[in-house]
């Protein structure tokens, strides 16, 4: 299909208001257009994606609407059912009801292919009405071909021996938030299963999917320098290296952060295209971007997307003394509890030396999921990037990290409540769908994450 009717197709999908301005116009390869509206004034856009022939394949409407509740859950389905149909005719000859998930002030309804009463990924589609009957979502993946069924699968019990064989844990702490089910937020000291994410296919005994932590790149972890106080406090524009012939271009209030951009003054504006491509130049070309954190006011991370110029040749241990001597202007009450994580890859040169450290309890026990990192330019000796840490000091020195279960215990609470489910996973490198077997809670079929070093309480994912 021509690209004026690709447009007009989408106009008419996404029933454009008036005072909507369009964005986004782009083909990709001819083989997708995407089609972005947007109202700056109430913060809201529309988004319509068609494949080549204009057939929908993705619709996002961001409105700020008032949500009305009275359209039921069976209305609702209906509702997407009906508005299934009319994009896709045939769609329910090749897709099944799956499952509906609450989400916010809507549900959402998932459609699949079905082989062995057993959903296939990545196939059908998922459709979200909202409480008052309109449609907000829509995403399509299409018909995949059917797999062979294997004639033979391996009975769950010997999966089960299989992990016992060889389960082990690492102790840490982790934040615990609302990713999880039904577990207060907060630092907690957990046991965390090793091999406790292995999937099998269901046809063979030896996993073939792993979790995989970069074990192929080694680590090592080493103590910072002793800290040197350093003199002064600055505010957070000498943090970041705002200078004066910087200004504001936007400011966003994002709850508990605050995102601010910054951009030269004397920044030539490029003429405006609306591919992805340009708008992502126009929102990132020469900004500098930071996200404050509302309950502090100190920096929690920034980049620099300007560049600096310099004529330094710096070292990377130059640029690791930097690195030090940064974060101990900038969190010193973290710096104590911080170590350099070492890696098998660092001897590549860059312009920008990258350093990373971990969060520990003090007696070595990570943070895990806290990743300091600093990025010091080696031609200007300025720090490019940073990201700090999210959790506060005070909870972590208060934590115990003396563990009330044994790692014996804990190994006997998992296989306890171990199980395993068979799904029809895709494969997008291969483009194929295998069987697999995929470790859960016995009773909510979530992926078991940590068993509480405290408690012995599992700790699984929510979705």
């Amino acid at each position: 299909m021509k690209r004026e009717k690709l447009k007009a197709r989408a106009l008419e999908i996404g029933g454009i208001p008036a005072n909507y301005t369009l964005l986004i116009e782009d083909f990709i390869e001819e083989k997708e257009a995407i089609f972005i509206w947007v109202n700056e004034y109430e913060d809201s856009g529309i988004t319509v994606k068609l494949d080549s022939e204009g057939n929908l394949t993705n619709l996002i409407l961001d409105k700020k609407v008032n949500v009305e509740e009275g359209t039921t859950a069976v209305q609702k389905r209906e509702l997407a059912e009906q508005f299934l149909l009319h994009h896709y005719p045939k769609a329910l000859q090749d897709f099944s009801y799956g499952f509906t998930r609450r989400m916010n002030h809507g549900d959402r309804f998932y459609y699949s292919q079905f082989l062995m009463d057993l959903p296939m990924g990545h196939t059908g589609c998922y459709i979200d009405v909202n409480d008052s009957g309109e449609i907000t979502t829509f995403s399509y993946y299409g018909v995949k071909p059917l797999p062979a069924i294997p004639e033979n699968i391996i009975a769950i019990e010997a999966l089960r021996e299989d992990v016992k064989s060889k389960l082990d844990f690492e102790i840490e702490i982790i934040h615990v938030s609302d990713l999880f089910l039904d577990v207060e937020e907060g630092l907690r000291l957990v046991y965390e299963p090793v091999n406790g994410y292995e999937k099998y296919k269901a046809t063979q005994m030896i996993p073939t999917y792993k979790y995989q932590r970069d074990e192929e790149i080694p680590e090592t972890y080493e103590r910072l320098p002793e800290y040197e106080q350093q003199a002064g406090t600055m505010s957070n524009e000498e943090i970041i290296g705002i200078t004066s012939d910087m200004e504001i271009i936007r400011e966003v209030d994002m709850g508990g952060e605050i995102g601010i951009v910054w951009r030269g003054r004397d920044w030539d504006v490029p003429e405006k295209g609306k591919t992805m491509n340009d708008f992502f130049k126009q929102q990132t070309e020469s900004t500098v971007k930071a996200f404050i954190s509302r309950a502090s006011g100190k920096v929690i991370r920034f980049a620099w997307f300007y560049k600096r110029n310099g004529t330094l040749e710096l070292s990377r241990e130059e640029c690791y003394e930097i690195a030090v001597r940064f974060l101990q202007s900038v969190i010193p009450e973290f710096y104590p509890f911080l170590q350099r994580i070492v890696r098998g890859d660092e001897d590549q040169p860059s312009e920008k030396e990258s350093f990373m450290f971990r969060i520990h309890t003090g007696h070595d026990i990570p943070v895990q999921s806290e990743i300091i990192m600093v990025a010091v330019s080696t031609r200007t000796g300025l720090v490019h990037h940073f990201s700090g840490p999210s959790l506060e000091i005070g909870e972590l020195k208060k934590l115990s990290t003396a563990p009330k279960i044994s790692r014996e215990e804990a190994a006997q609470i998992y296989l306890k409540h171990l199980d395993f489910q068979l799904a029809w996973e895709y494969d997008h490198d291969e483009k194929v769908h295998s069987l697999i077997y995929t470790p859960c809670e016995k009773e909510s079929r979530k992926p078991i994450r940590y068993i509480d070093g405290m408690t012995g309480k599992i700790i699984v994912e929510k979705e």
